[in-house]
């Protein structure tokens, strides 16, 4: 086993080479390619102070978290870090937000990523030295094992063809392998047929999101052929329903983290960096190798990797704060439970169009963002990404306490789904719409204790 000394240099080889991937990357093509809009020009003169506490934060935190993946909020913040915070607080410098070039935006992200890393540490920490009981209600719940656990396979597979069918019936006229170019066509024809039917639009989000996600980490976890075929079978028809653009690269994740990350033994998180830093690197050698002079098929792959995955975080987190600096806040009416008794100060926009009209003056651009600007931002100004935080970092302190370490790679794998949408839409949406805790929940009904020797050593896989 390799020392911590050595993973840490190695991380942080990584990190440095990540950094300069996400700076080139604004540099080179976003800001000229792209534009304005989005991604200004660079002035150094302005943000020069705000990258530089930028480029010292990552850096810091690349030092100082965990090297090896150990619990369930050890993925959730590695993942967040290189997904979210990292291209976040390194693209609002280059922004060149005012007035003070995005430092004090900055700052908040700092101690906003601060408080996700350390909630969890904290409440894990006060549980072993007795400063804090864990609720007997969650003790009884997190213990509880199912008698016959290979009887849930059944109901799985039956609310699965019920799905399957629901989409079947009621878009199968419709379906088809829709081009990137034609996504937004192919949304509107969806929401059109589907109408007002709320049951079919759970059903649409549950199954690529929920249900596929589950029997795929499933199906590759135990090698389970027929669930991973069932779970393609799943993506391909909600992709051809409704041109859901991340079911490839969703798809295309979970097997990195399943073959890369989590079944080698030691998973560490290096290794989610290297997939990460993959992802950046091969459309900027393209766009090295040929410009800005590619097909249709290379457009989109530089595209949607560089300004959709990679860019858009932190493009939109400027702009939100842009526009909640003069534009009033929310206070969380724009989230369905609390609109019951809110006023919600834009009418029957939802907030992506709200912010797609401030963006490229059309309702019809739905500009989502993260939980950092629509929970954060657009709440409370910058005090609400703090805010935020720390209510993300409790929720997977509490899921912590359901995933224990012979459960962690079906977990991980299972909800990276939800975990991602964090990236581009809100927490109470994964939580509420997303099905995250689901996740949680269908971990333990389908997990059994694995088979150990007489020394209590592991022997086997957690049967399934």
């Amino acid at each position: 086993m390799k020392s911590d000394l050595e993973l840490r240099l190695r991380l942080g080889a990584v990190v440095v080479i990540y950094i300069s991937c996400l700076v080139y990357a604004y540099v080179a093509y976003l800001s000229p390619f792209i534009g304005d809009i989005y991604f200004p020009e660079f002035d150094a003169a302005k943000s020069s102070t705000a990258l530089s506490i930028a480029v010292a934060s990552v850096m810091v935190f690349a030092s100082v978290l965990p090297p090896r993946i150990t619990s369930y909020s050890d993925f959730v913040i590695w993942f967040l870090f290189f997904y979210l915070f990292s291209p976040v607080v390194l693209y609002v410098p280059l922004q060149g937000l005012e007035p003070d070039g995005g430092t004090s935006l900055v700052l908040y992200l700092v101690v906003s990523f601060a408080a996700i890393a350390a909630i969890p540490t904290l409440v894990d920490a006060n549980q072993r030295r007795g400063f804090w009981t864990r609720p007997a209600a969650l003790t009884m719940v997190a213990s509880m094992r199912l008698p016959i656990r290979h009887q849930l396979h059944m109901p799985l597979l039956i609310i699965y063809v019920v799905c399957v069918t629901a989409l079947l019936v009621t878009y199968g006229d419709m379906m088809k392998l829709t081009s990137f170019y034609e996504v937004y066509d192919q949304r509107a024809l969806a929401s059109e047929i589907g109408g007002n039917r709320n049951i079919i639009a759970y059903v649409g989000e549950w199954l690529p999101r929920l249900i596929a996600p589950f029997m795929l980490a499933v199906g590759l976890m135990y090698k389970k052929k027929l669930y991973i075929v069932l779970a393609l079978l799943a993506f391909l028809i909600c992709y051809t329903t409704f041109a859901t653009k991340y079911i490839p690269a969703l798809v295309v994740l979970m097997v990195l983290l399943h073959y890369f990350v989590l079944n080698t033994g030691d998973v560490l998180a290096e290794r989610i960096g290297i997939i990460a830093a993959g992802g950046i690197v091969l459309p900027l050698i393209i766009v090295t190798i040929y410009g800005f002079e590619f097909d249709d098929t290379l457009d989109i792959l530089v595209s949607q990797t560089l300004e959709r995955v990679y860019g858009n975080p932190g493009a939109q987190i400027g702009k939100y704060s842009q526009f909640f600096s003069i534009n009033p806040l929310t206070y969380y009416s724009h989230v369905g439970m609390f609109s019951w008794f809110l006023d919600y100060p834009y009418g029957d926009q939802s907030l992506g169009q709200v912010m797609g009209f401030f963006i490229a003056g059309t309702t019809d651009l739905n500009a989502n963002a993260g939980f950092w600007a629509s929970d954060g931002i657009a709440a409370l100004y910058h005090p609400g990404i703090i805010v935020i935080s720390v209510l993300l970092g409790a929720v997977i302190a509490v899921f912590n306490n359901f995933v224990p370490p012979t459960m962690l790679h079906l977990a991980c794998l299972s909800s990276i789904a939800s975990i991602w949408i964090l990236v581009d839409g809100s927490l109470f949406g994964v939580m509420f719409g997303g099905g995250w805790p689901l996740h949680i929940v269908l971990v333990n009904l389908f997990y059994n204790r694995p088979e150990r020797d007489r020394a209590g050593n592991m022997i086997s896989l957690p049967k399934i």
